[in-house]
């Protein structure tokens, strides 16, 4: 929440308030601080609840300032593990633009903006291309609107890109260690071309404004097409990663135990690539991630974040913690809602 301002898990923050929090004009408050040298960073997030009719006020501040949620997120950087990060191999496209979007948009604060801004042109021209659709508008008006969505896609499609290249990168390397040689990669897919072109587009090659002039004679050329359908076609919310596993889509060979070993291995990589992009050290965050791995497996896992300064692991069972792991960390019981700390 302190990352992101909302909820890994729930579509919605209504869903994480307490019922009778949120039936009786409740308060609740989520506060953290953070500290990178010299450097402290306070992040609150309040939500006050009405009790007629069900609804919230939600307020972000950074320092005991008010801002929205394009500078609220970044200014405390997490990294997230949890079981069901195997859909990032096994889902549709919009998993894994979702985890991108989280995973830059915590380390370059310009890319929300550049997605929100995308989002509003799209939205506008979808709008145009249903009114010519009904004639009720000229074609010569998507003129601008493929301009604007052109520029700002190309934006996005630039960062998506160069961040998917370090992904992969290092993602091999942790792949290799985790499998014990098995081999992975990630491609990555975007829609700025129609499927019928014989020319394959090398889109890494590519400098921005070589992807913004490819993008617009794209929208041009296929304005027919997109009038016909009432929506844009083409761009990067359309976007993909294509995952390889020994050179195969890992989404239909992997089982589900290799699919949990490359979402390591990419989660791994995520925290090498917030550190670098940001220059500090993420908080690392493991959601009952050990129940499912054999002992070796779990001890090599923790065995690789050992030199981050701060990691918030929660298991089911201790039994599940190896001894060191015990000794070394500061462990919490939770029971009802009680949090109480476990002295050995």
């Amino acid at each position: 929440m302190l990352s992101i301002a909302k909820s890994h898990k729930s579509s919605s923050d209504k869903e994480i308030i307490n019922w009778n929090t949120l039936e009786e004009s409740g308060h609740m408050q989520i506060l953290g601080i953070s500290r990178n040298e010299d450097i402290t960073t306070q992040a609150q997030i309040d939500i006050d609840a009405s009790n007629k009719d069900l609804s919230f006020r939600k307020g972000l501040r950074i320092n005991g300032i008010n801002c929205n949620s394009l500078d609220f997120v970044g200014n405390i950087n997490s990294v997230f593990f949890e079981a069901e990060d195997i859909e990032i191999i096994y889902g549709g496209p919009s998993k894994r633009r979702r985890y991108l979007d989280i995973l830059i948009g915590q380390s370059i604060p310009s890319y929300l903006k550049d997605i929100q801004r995308y989002k509003k042109v799209i939205a506008q021209k979808n709008k145009l291309l249903r009114s010519i659709r009904e004639r009720k508008s000229d074609k010569k008006e998507l003129v601008f609107w493929n301009e604007r969505l052109a520029y700002e896609g190309s934006k996005i499609i630039d960062l998506r890109r160069k961040s998917i290249s370090s992904l992969s990168s290092n993602s091999i390397v942790h792949h290799l260690e985790l499998s014990g040689g098995e081999e992975i990669e990630l491609k990555y897919k975007t829609k700025i071309s129609s499927s019928n072109e014989v020319q394959k587009i090398e889109i890494e090659s590519m400098s921005n404004e070589e992807i913004e002039s490819k993008f617009l004679e794209t929208l041009i050329s296929n304005t027919d097409n997109e009038v016909r359908q009432g929506i844009s076609v083409y761009g990067p919310h359309r976007d993909d990663i294509e995952i390889l596993f020994n050179n195969k889509i890992a989404g239909k060979y992997a089982s589900r135990g290799q699919a949990r070993t490359i979402a390591f291995a990419l989660k791994l990589s995520e925290a090498i690539f917030v550190e670098n992009t940001t220059g500090r050290v993420p908080i690392i965050i493991l959601d009952d991630i050990l129940s499912e791995l054999d002992p070796n497996r779990r001890n090599l896992i923790l065995d690789m974040f050992k030199n981050y300064q701060q990691v918030i692991l929660t298991v089911t069972e201790s039994e599940l913690l190896p001894d060191k792991i015990k000794k070394e960390s500061n462990i919490y019981n939770i029971n009802s809602g009680n949090v109480k700390k476990k002295l050995f």
